[in-house]
C-alpha cells in the first residue's frame, strides 16, 4: 500500500487539493498540524497535512476480446468476464 502526503493552509483546502490530483476513492490515515513556509524557522505559518492511500478499484473487470484485437488491454465495469483487472 502506497500511501501519499497533501500539505496545505487549510484542512478543507488540503482535501479540495487531494481531490483535484487524485479523486473522490482515497482513504485518510492521519491528520496533523504543521509549520509552512518561512526562512530558518522564522515566518512560518501553520498548515495541515493528510497521509491517505487510494484503495484498489474492486469489481473491475478486463474484457480480453476487445482489448486483443487493439492490441491492448481495456479495464471497465459490468463485463460478463470474471477476470480481475
Amino acid at each position: 500500500m502506497e500511501t501519499f502526503i497533501e500539505q496545505a493552509e487549510s484542512r478543507r483546502k488540503c482535501l479540495s487539493k487531494i481531490v483535484a490530483k487524485y479523486g473522490e476513492r482515497v482513504v485518510l490515515l492521519r491528520e496533523r498540524k504543521v509549520r509552512l513556509g518561512g526562512f530558518m524557522g522564522l515566518f512560518t505559518r501553520e498548515g495541515f497535512e493528510l497521509e491517505f492511500y487510494i484503495p484498489p478499484v474492486v469489481g473491475k473487470t478486463v474484457d480480453w476480446h476487445r482489448g486483443l484485437a487493439a492490441g491492448r488491454l481495456f479495464v471497465f465495469t459490468g463485463s460478463h468476464r470474471s477476470f480481475a483487472a
